[in-house]
């Protein structure tokens, strides 16, 4: 997960090391290497030395295309050259190709490819090592791929005269030119004459010389759902009565975290004035595959070019991903593709191998289905161990070769589209299949522990990465969202927000429109030639549908579980179980036969230190279990207090883990004091609900007594730790 440094702060001397070995505890030493959209982050330098070409571009046009076994789509993008940095091309043009696109009515997206769009303009880091071997430009232009996919573009902000890539942001595209000729140790060569980019500087001082900005008054509503047609309604003056070709509100970018802007499509906009303008809040944007909308600020450039930004922020909880066809955007549902209603998933051989593995994507996969009622199930392991349209919904391990450089994990969402003859036409789009690689060069822990130095949590990865299979697109929302566009190493987070449950309600009740998805599965897929039908809901309705309203909470020295049950007359008994982690269970009730009530209890007179997570075990007449979600119920007495321990620290391994309870996210400030009060070092951290010990590595501290002080917004305190 990225950290922003304003929030996360470090003032330390040497010797002292805060390891956090789960998400609940996030320090400022890993703000340099966030680890955005699943993908770690490539140097400058490396982009340069393993790139073949190195140039600025233009995409000037797009072709979508089969590869020759018909089994994925492509992308080629005619893109024209006006620098070079490193290498050679005889033509002003080269043909890059990017993984995805739209033929006819089907269409593919992949998670972390790289996304361009008619217009765009950039540095591009290029190889010639492609994943097809034949493209439409074979033989006429160079065809190259970006490296590192998403990072093998720098991508101009004309308006602005800024830059950015995944991770960066430049000031001015002459800085970007100062960067990259420090790195290949020499000047570029202008091929062409990039006019737009000349005239920059022009148009922002026509444009300050020009009219008054535009106002922004206020919006309504502040929260609002990206892709569900949530109308955003912004009042102010200065818009002009028209939106013209200039007219645009801009809104973050939630798959960058916010480091740039999005436009929404022309057709996103409802109405336009000089004091009001009214539109849905976009998950999709200009260009193919175009980004979601994110929380922040958001801008509107008037008619004439002006542009102002509001002072209040737009919170968008989480995106319902569409499709944008044809310069419309479209919801796309979930059909049934086994005959069952929804999904089947099938395990690899790669993936069948790894008993961790499936087991992490096993927990993951039920998260979901869970707490939404997803009707995903997981079939019998298959031989197929590659990614096409191919009916099939296969997980498995992949080189870098194939995902990219730098990739963790990404998902294929394959779609089918119908449309009707009528007037006005109609379309629906489905989705066809789904695929999943996971990056087989990472160093995984596959749980039930936390990651170690330089892991990554398989289980957060694919949790999120079924999101997007799910159809939810990225948010911004550190600390609070599995569908937060960032990942970190070393950083869990295996529990589903209420917003990740409430965007995959909306797609499940979406699908499950009589009309749309009969518009949506009323044709044959056009490539695979698979058949559809309309999504049924899950037929276990989740974990246990019976189970209703379950609670855990202290009541004196005891625990006091209850639940309450509906239609509950093929269950035969419950079991309450307890975890301390919420992964492994132990039974902790005898067995509580189904009556008549439709209320029931369970006292747990022995709870577990400090906070104990419950769930109910179903056991049905026919011999079926099920499981309920899990609650959790922290002791009163120990929420809000910072707890050290071992203390004294054990002088074998000079570790101390700190435990701080809180029910919902908090921020806490530490503070590490000798005993002569010397300050040692300063910390901002965030503690989720799900808290686990973070630790210090005290071996190079001397032995003696430290004072630990910490402060949240409503508590502070003090504690002593002493090192032997």
């Amino acid at each position: 997960m990225v950290i922003n440094s304003t929030v996360f702060s470090k003032i330390t001397s040497p010797g002292f090391r805060m390891l956090l070995l789960l998400f609940t505890m996030l320090l400022a030493h890993r703000v340099q290497a966030s680890e955005p959209t699943q993908m770690i982050p490539l140097t400058l330098e490396k982009r340069v030395q393993e790139a073949d070409l190195v140039l600025e571009g233009e995409v000037v046009s797009q072709k979508s295309f089969w590869d020759a076994n018909h089994a994925n789509i492509y992308t080629s993008n005619i893109i024209r050259v006006y620098k070079l940095f490193k290498g050679e091309t005889k033509a002003q043009e080269v043909e890059v190709i990017t993984e995805g696109g739209t033929v006819g009515m089907s269409k593919h997206v992949f998670s972390t490819a790289l996304h361009l769009s008619k217009g765009q303009q950039g540095v591009f880091f290029l190889r010639k090592d492609l994943p097809v071997h034949s493209t439409p430009e074979n033989g006429k232009l160079l065809s190259v791929r970006a490296y590192g996919s998403q990072q093998g573009l720098v991508t101009y902000n004309l308006e602005r005269g800024t830059a950015k890539d995944v991770f960066s942001k430049y000031k001015s595209v002459d800085e970007v030119y100062q960067q990259i000729s420090k790195k290949t140790g020499k000047q570029f060569r202008t091929v062409s004459r990039n006019e737009r980019l000349l005239k920059t500087n022009k148009v922002q001082q026509q444009k300050t010389q020009g009219a008054a900005a535009p106002v922004i008054t206020d919006f309504s509503p502040k929260v609002a759902s990206a892709g569900t047609k949530t109308i955003l309604t912004i009042t102010g003056s200065g818009f002009g009565n028209s939106r013209g070709e200039n007219g645009a509100v801009e809104f973050k970018n939630a798959d960058d975290g916010g480091d740039s802007f999005i436009r929404p499509l022309a057709a996103e906009y409802i109405s336009w004035s000089n004091t009001q303008i009214k539109m849905y809040v976009p998950s999709t944007s200009e260009g193919e595959n175009g980004s979601p909308a994110g929380t922040g600020q958001i801008n509107v450039i008037s008619a004439d070019g002006n542009i102002t930004t509001s002072t209040a922020v737009l919170t968008i909880p989480f995106a319902y991903s569409n499709i944008s066809y044809e310069g419309l955007s479209y919801q796309p549902v979930l059909a049934d593709r086994n005959n069952q209603g929804g999904y089947t998933v099938r395990f690899s051989t790669s993936m069948a191998n790894r008993t961790e593995a499936r087991e992490g994507f096993t927990r993951a996969l039920n998260s979901w289905v869970c707490n939404t009622t997803v009707n995903w199930q997981i079939g019998q392991n298959t031989t197929i161990d590659a990614s096409a349209e191919d009916n099939q919904n296969v997980i498995r391990f992949a080189p870098r070769t194939t995902l990219g450089e730098n990739v963790l994990a990404r998902t294929v969402s394959r779609y089918a589209g119908c449309q009707t003859n009528s007037t006005p036409r109609q379309v629906g789009w489905r989705v066809q299949e789904f695929d999943m690689e996971i990056s087989s060069n990472i160093n995984w822990e596959y749980g039930p522990g936390a990651p170690q130095a330089r892991q990554f949590d398989f289980e957060t990865v694919i949790l999120h990465e079924l999101g997007h299979a799910h159809q939810l697109g990225h948010v911004i929302l550190p600390n609070s969202a599995v569908m937060h566009f960032a990942v970190e190493d070393e950083v869990l987070f295996r529990t589903l927000s209420p917003d990740d449950i409430a965007g995959g309600a909306t797609v499940i009740a979406n699908s499950l429109i009589a009309e749309k998805a009969a518009l949506a599965t009323g044709c044959r897929s056009g490539e695979a030639g698979g058949d559809a039908k309309p999504y049924r809901a899950n037929p276990e309705g989740g974990c246990v549908p019976e189970v209703k309203n379950m609670t855990a909470a202290y009541q004196g020295s005891d625990v006091l579980v209850k639940w309450e049950i509906e239609n509950g007359g093929n269950i035969d008994y419950f079991t309450v179980q307890r975890s301390a982690e919420g992964i492994t269970w132990n039974n902790v009730s005898s067995v509580i036969d189904r009556t008549t009530s439709n209320s029931y209890a369970y006292t747990d007179p022995t709870p577990l230190p400090n906070s104990s997570f419950y769930r109910i075990k179903v056991t049905y007449n026919n011999g079926k279990v099920g499981y309920t979600i899990r609650k959790r119920a922290v002791e009163p007495s120990a929420l809000r207090v910072l707890k050290p321990f071992p203390n004294p620290v054990n002088p074998q391994n000079n570790i101390v883990q700190l435990l701080y309870l809180v029910e919902q996210n908090t921020s806490l400030s530490l503070q590490l004091y000798s005993i002569t009060g010397k300050l040692m070092g300063t910390y901002t951290i965030v503690v989720t609900a799900d808290s686990t010990p973070a630790q210090i590595d005290m071996t190079e501290f001397a032995a003696g007594i430290y004072i630990l002080k910490w402060q949240d917004k409503s508590t502070s305190g003090e504690t002593r730790i002493v090192k032997l």
